[in-house]
């Protein structure tokens, strides 16, 4: 590991008063020194520094501060302090929420597609209209003769009177 990429230990609920990690994150987002003791927005911070370490693919604490400066950007937010953490923290965690859902949907998606073997309902349909036109053409050819005969016969018995 070369000198310009120290990496700091994990911030976590036991060790965050001590971690210069966690101070330079919380620094960084703006909370004051009294806000780092709470212990809620500690675990949230911790969630945002793992966060964006993953979307860094880095536990360098200078990338993944740089990480939450592009987050931030991108969400277009000026605040800062408590305000700013809690919202980080709600739109990583609806990121985090939303990828496990697409890719949990995705391979159930798959597996149906491979185990269902669904005939071709469009040519079954097709065969079946035609066979219904068939049906009421024939239907429709033998009543229209059956009345051209009752009219014949009709016709018929009136030129013997």
């Amino acid at each position: 590991m070369a000198d310009s990429e120290q990496t700091q230990p994990e911030i976590t609920e036991t060790n965050y008063k001590y971690n210069p990690s966690y101070h330079r994150v919380s620094d960084y987002v703006g909370i004051d020194k009294y806000e780092k003791q709470d212990s809620k927005t500690a675990n949230k911070i911790a969630f945002i520094y793992d966060w964006a370490g993953k979307k860094a693919n880095s536990k360098d604490t200078s990338e993944v501060i740089n990480q939450i400066a592009k987050t931030i950007k991108g969400l277009g937010v000026s605040f800062r302090g408590k305000t700013l953490v809690n919202y980080l923290y709600q739109n990583m965690r609806l990121a985090d929420d939303t990828k496990r859902l697409q890719t949990k949907r995705k391979p159930s998606a798959k597996r149906v597609r491979r185990t269902t073997k669904a005939p071709n309902i469009k040519a079954q349909v097709n065969k079946k209209i035609k066979k219904v036109k068939t049906n009421v053409k024939d239907y429709v050819k033998k009543e229209v003769d059956g009345a051209i005969s009752q009219g014949i016969k009709e016709a018929l018995k009136g030129i013997r009177l």
